[in-house]
């Protein structure tokens, strides 16, 4: 808060931290905030609580951002499955195309069968 001039107590950055953490706000903090409490080593109740507060945040994030992952590679996954079932499809009815291309009809009208290559 030094940028701004803004002088702020221990106990209003714990009132922050709480609100944060007891509303499951999105409240972006600075990280560098956050860093300075982690490595504060005065043992004071307030610090102390904080930090607390700090690293049961960072836990929940931390797992809100696995499960994201998970989902978002499951969702790759099948997306991939579903690709490779419509690409098989398609060369399927290539296939089936190719060989009803190979099956010509003379100018006769009989039916004249080619031999694959």
């Amino acid at each position: 808060m030094r940028e701004f001039g803004a002088h702020i107590s221990i106990g209003e950055y714990q009132d922050i931290y709480w609100e944060r953490q007891e509303t499951n706000s999105k409240m972006k903090l600075p990280r560098a905030m956050d860093m300075a409490f982690l490595r504060d080593t005065s043992n004071e109740p307030d610090v102390l609580k904080i930090q607390s507060m700090i690293r049961r945040y960072d836990a929940e994030q931390a797992t809100k951002l696995q499960q994201e992952i998970f989902a978002q590679r499951t969702r790759l996954a099948d997306a991939e499955r579903k690709l490779q079932t419509a690409n098989q499809n398609q060369q399927s009815g290539n296939r089936e195309q190719t060989h009803r291309h190979r099956q010509s009809r003379s100018r006769d009208g009989t039916t004249r069968r080619y031999a694959k290559a």
